[in-house]
């Protein structure tokens, strides 16, 4: 991720840092590379910050566990957003890929993801 860090008393003080601005890969056009927003529902425990965070693209059921709309992701804004609801995924149960890689489970957390017999 890149962007630009604000915050400090501007001679260098960077104790307090907020990072702005998100800039994918560009596609030929100049524009951000389209990506999506990727849920592993195994991770999920609905405590329901991604819909919070990103109402466009995520649902909550009646027990609070997400579902996400895979669609290629076009706006800026919803794509920053998207972005925020992963971060702030307790569980890591939200990742924002590109459109053009197919949908794969996510690791586990501190596992290799294989099976050992």
């Amino acid at each position: 991720m890149t962007g630009v860090v604000t915050g400090g008393d501007g001679r260098g003080d960077r104790s307090r840092r907020v990072v702005t601005g998100v800039r994918g890969d560009r596609g030929a056009a100049g524009r951000a590379a389209p990506v999506r927003l990727a849920l592993d529902a195994a991770r999920c425990d609905g405590h329901g910050i991604c819909a919070l965070r990103c109402p466009e693209l995520v649902s909550l059921d009646r027990f609070g566990f997400a579902s996400v709309d895979g669609a290629a992701i076009e706006s800026a804004a919803v794509r920053r957003r998207a972005l925020r609801a992963a971060a702030a995924c307790p569980e890591g149960a939200l990742a924002v890929v590109g459109s053009e890689t197919p949908p794969a489970p996510l690791r586990p957390v501190g596992g290799s993801g294989t099976a050992e017999s």
